[in-house]
């Protein structure tokens, strides 16, 4: 039977070849060597397990070498100035703007780079490639000539222009150099016209200085794209204006110019109150008649208006459109107040009407009408020694354009066109039939006083507005007094006839001379009407060629005024048909504002009818004289 060996616990190694031997044997039956006892067996197995320990440690400590190499070379490469600028390049060609946001830096801890900057720089230099080359090459040279600074200071970042630094800043990881691309502000600037705005950019409010150029400092901002609003706000305007604003070069600033400056209303009046859009300003015209408003816009979009109490009533302008620095606004009256007054001037023509009748000056007092100086000496001179007027009004229209209001020294003057027809003769022979119609054009001045107006004094005028509205002369009741005045009877003489038939010579003579001053004013004015009822109804050829001149005239902006017309010559040529020969000089009006002296010889043919002499044709007419004026 086989024995099995096996340790037991009197048994041992030998420390020199290692066999197991008994406990109790000194040598080894093996080898012969001598045997140790269990403890020095104990302290060779520490021994032996020594070296293997070190040689753990010393494999950690290497491992740990190894990593914190790679490690550093790792951070090395990541923080290394060469490859940020690559990076950098990269993401700006690309349009990477959140790897910008992580590049980019600001020197202001209050201004924090957002990706709209960084979306604003890549739109900005993708539409200006020059400038973005530019930033490159300058960043490169700061990085191979290790020119890098800890900042840029104010004066060279504001001399160059450069919208991007890339600046050595610290260390990173205790142990790297630390580079930054700073992206560098710079006050935003715009040219207002106007101070007292308040501004907004992004929508955020922000406050606002006037520089020492006039230009208007919103604050530092980074470059970008931003948005400016602007809020002018007074009693008179409240606008908003919104601008995009480019902020990338510091020399350069926005427009923000509101179309908004002051006006100087004009106006016809000393008081009264400035009303802009309707509204009341409580803004007073001064004595000179003008008053400066503002702020406003002059785009005529606003309007202003004058209004003022008066003692015939309240009068206002119409709105005039604000379009300029100066504005005339002018005060008239209204239609009621305008009915007034022409019904003054009615009740003053038909007074001096009768005055003139019954040469009595008396009769223009009628109605208690005050007489001016004017009035009455107009009056002695159609009634005075070697005058034989005779005449009486037969129509009266308003030129309902004229009524021109005027405050001077707290007199309330109006002035009044008046476009007037009346029966007249200069050398009345005591017959009726010896008047002949005539067309006046006068404007009148009138004055405000005790609750009416009174006529102060008249001139002729000849710009119509054609704006006529007549005044409903009673002419039965004009006639019927003149048929019947026993002073203007008993006042005429009687003219002897002379060899031109039925017609006396110097009634001829007067006929023509205030045909020839009618036809002239039908001329200026542009209407045949005036001359027409002077015309022979019959002569149809003579009023066409009257008719197409005067139109003709009218194209060409010319116009006349008569200086002379003598009669060389009357002559009967057959029935109550005679042929007058005259010399006519006037002054010839041209569009481009030159004047010539002219003169005619001119023979006409005139008949006498039953509605007195009527123009029948021109029977010739020669230029004699003509030379500049």
């Amino acid at each position: 039977m086989m024995k099995f060996f096996g340790r037991g616990k009197n048994m041992k190694f030998c420390t020199s070849c290692g066999t197991e031997v008994e406990q109790s044997k000194t040598f080894c039956i093996h080898c012969g060597a001598k045997l140790d006892g269990e403890k020095s067996t104990e302290n060779k197995a520490r021994k032996a397990s020594r070296p293997k320990k070190k040689k753990v440690m010393l494999g950690s400590l290497l491992a740990f070498i190894i990593v914190g190499f790679i490690l550093f070379r790792v951070g090395a490469s990541y923080t290394d100035k060469y490859n940020q600028l690559s990076k950098f390049e990269e993401y700006l060609n690309n349009g990477n703007v959140k790897g910008l946001v992580t590049l980019l830096d600001s020197p202001d801890q209050s201004l924090k780079v957002t990706e709209n900057n960084a979306e604003s720089l890549v739109s900005y230099y993708n539409e200006n490639p020059s400038e973005k080359e530019s930033l490159i090459t300058s960043l490169r040279e700061a990085v191979s000539q290790n020119s890098l600074s800890l900042q840029p200071s104010a004066q060279a970042s504001e001399d160059s222009g450069q919208l991007i630094w890339l600046v050595q800043n610290g260390k990173k990881f205790f142990v790297y150099d630390n580079y930054d691309f700073v992206l560098q502000p710079f006050p935003l600037l715009i040219d207002s016209n106007y101070e007292e705005v308040n501004y907004l950019v992004d929508g955020k409010k922000v406050s606002s200085e006037v520089t020492e150029n006039g230009l208007v400092n919103l604050g530092t901002f980074l470059p970008g794209y931003y948005e400016v609003e602007g809020n002018l706000s007074s009693d008179l305007v409240d606008l908003t204006k919104k601008v995009k604003v480019d902020h990338f070069d510091r020399n350069n600033y926005s427009d923000f110019t509101f179309d908004v400056e002051s006006t100087v209303v004009e106006t016809n009046v000393e008081s009264g109150t400035v009303l802009i859009d309707g509204k009341n300003t409580d803004i007073s015209i001064s004595n000179g008649k003008q008053v400066e408003v503002g702020p406003v816009i002059l785009d005529g979009s606003m309007t202003a208006q004058v209004e003022v109490e008066t003692p015939f009533g309240k009068v206002k302008s119409e709105d005039v459109s604000i379009d300029d620095s100066y504005i005339n606004v002018v005060v008239t009256l209204s239609d009621e107040q305008k009915e007034k007054a022409a019904q003054s001037l009615k009740q003053h023509v038909t007074n001096y009407s009768k005055a003139l009748i019954n040469r009595e000056i008396e009769h223009l007092r009628d109605n208690a009408t005050n007489v001016s100086d004017y009035t009455f000496s107009s009056f002695e001179s159609l009634l005075g020694p070697g005058t034989n007027y005779a005449g009486y009004v037969t129509d009266a229209q308003v030129d309902w354009e004229t009524f021109y209001l005027e405050e001077t020294d707290g007199e309330w003057k109006l002035e009044v066109g008046l476009l007037e027809k009346w029966n007249e003769s200069y050398d009345y022979n005591g017959d009726a039939s010896a008047l002949s119609e005539s067309l006046h054009s006068n404007l009148y001045t009138l004055t405000y006083e005790k609750g009416k107006w009174d006529v102060v004094k008249w001139n002729s005028y000849d710009e119509s507005s054609g704006n006529l509205k007549a005044l409903g002369m009673d002419v039965k009741e004009q006639k019927k007094l003149f048929d019947s005045s026993s002073a203007l009877k008993s006042s005429t003489k009687t003219q002897p006839e002379s060899n031109t038939g039925n017609a006396n010579t110097d009634l001829i003579i007067g006929f023509v001379q205030n045909y020839v001053a009618t036809y002239v004013k039908a001329i200026n004015w542009g209407d045949f009407s005036i001359v027409s009822n002077q015309i022979d109804p019959s002569a149809t050829d003579y009023q066409n060629e009257v008719s197409d001149y005067i139109d003709y005239l009218a194209e060409k902006g010319m116009t006349e005024e008569v200086i002379n017309v003598e009669v060389d010559s009357v002559e009967a040529i057959g029935d109550n048909k005679y042929r007058i020969s005259t010399v006519e000089k006037y002054k010839i009006f041209y569009e481009n504002g030159s004047a010539k002296y002219k003169s005619y010889s001119s023979s006409y043919e005139v008949r006498n009818t039953s509605d007195g002499l009527k123009m029948v044709k021109l029977l010739k007419t020669k230029e004699v004289d003509s030379r500049d004026f």
